[in-house]
């Protein structure tokens, strides 16, 4: 499609979007001991409150499928609109259900916008800058974890918890309104979609091989990320400290976005993926054994290599099949979505079983072995 100003436009409003669900995404992982304490359960076992956000990411695929036939505009649209009322629920309803389902409605749309929305920007532009816009993607993902951990400790302190929703919802409303009227129609790669089909792309080889890659590469999001803030906090490490060290790791995923954007073309995708994926688990290791000033160059490095390596699984997906990319993609967020729930039912277990280490031991060699399936899997592509 030739670019023109729309499309401009329209790449920089999936970018803001991308932006918001992250954040939101992201905001309740260090406020984990907080949330746990205004709805009334222990501070481990609160991830079992985000399972619903998790439960509902798996039906992406349903929606890339749809995107796929009817239109990827529509499908965010319709993503969208459920994020929103997601927010309004838990922004106006002090309660375990309505946060559990207002969490699980915008699961979907966090999600969705992973797959779908790199594929809908993709379209917009030439292979060529492919990299460019798949890094500046990376890059909004990024903002949306280095914002959140400040912005939403401060806002829970200053304003209470449901604030956070109620300017998420607000600018939600924004975001989409102005998404479906300015944004462009795009033609979908396959858009004569049909479930057989489907089920005949994942049966490839380099596909289920693909989809394992991102199972194990998708281990941190919970064992990681949800409970660095349990562990920090049974350290008797205040907020403030625990905010600045998220704060610190999602400055590496903003930098991994610029590595992707000005590298992944020169170096190869593939490539550079593995390159990054190798590095993670040794890095992931020492952050545990690190301290003090040492624990924020570790925590930066992480977020670096780590975001780097995700933000290559659906650039290097997508170059794996030729039709139904959006599905494709969508198939790579199902498996995000199914580690988190996963994740979420057993971490608390884990976690009372080998503490924080435990889950940072099964982190590195998920991502090892990973990285010698890309190897493999890549091979054709570097």
């Amino acid at each position: 499609m030739q670019e023109n100003k729309n499309s401009l436009v329209a790449i920089i409003l999936v970018l803001v979007i991308q932006f918001i669900v992250t954040f939101e995404m992201n905001v309740v992982m260090p406020l984990a001991p907080n949330i746990a304490a205004l709805y009334g359960v222990a501070s481990h076992q609160v991830t079992y409150l985000n399972i619903g956000f998790a439960l509902f990411g798996m039906l992406a695929p349903i929606i890339g499928f749809n995107s796929d036939k009817v239109g990827i505009k529509k499908m965010i649209g319709f993503t969208l609109f459920l994020s929103f009322i997601g927010a309004m629920l838990i922004a106006n309803i002090p309660s375990v259900i309505a946060y559990v389902v207002g969490r699980s409605l915008m699961g979907l749309a966090f999600f969705t916008m992973l797959g779908i929305g790199l594929s809908y920007i993709s379209l917009l532009v030439s292979e060529d800058r492919l990299g460019v816009v798949s890094g500046l993607h990376r890059i909004a993902f990024g903002l949306g974890v280095f914002t959140s951990p400040l912005l939403g400790t401060f806002l829970l302190e200053t304003l209470g918890f449901q604030s956070i929703y109620q300017m998420l919802a607000i600018v939600i409303a924004i975001a989409t309104a102005l998404f479906m009227f300015i944004s462009p129609e795009v033609p979908s790669v396959g858009s004569s979609a049909s479930l057989s089909a489907v089920q005949e792309l994942i049966k490839g080889k380099k596909e289920k091989q693909m989809i394992i890659i991102t199972f194990l590469m998708s281990l941190p999001a919970i064992f990681f990320f949800n409970y660095l803030s349990v562990y920090l906090s049974g350290q008797n490490v205040d907020a403030q400290m625990i905010a600045s060290i998220y704060t610190t790791v999602a400055l590496g995923s903003i930098l991994g976005g610029f590595s992707i954007m000005f590298f992944s073309d020169k170096v190869g995708k593939a490539k550079m993926l593995i390159y990054v994926a190798t590095l993670v688990p040794i890095v992931i290791i020492s952050f545990y054994f690190s301290s003090g000033a040492l624990l924020f160059l570790v925590g930066l490095l992480f977020g670096f290599l780590f975001d780097s390596a995700t933000g290559l699984l659906f650039p290097v997906g997508s170059m794996l099949v030729h039709h139904y990319k959006a599905t494709f993609l969508t198939i790579l967020s199902l498996t995000m979505s199914f580690v988190n729930v996963i994740s979420n039912i057993i971490g608390p277990t884990l976690y009372a079983l080998g503490g924080f280490l435990l889950l940072i031991v099964i982190i590195a060699v998920g991502i090892f072995v990973a990285g010698i399936m890309l190897r493999n899997t890549t091979r054709h592509l570097t």
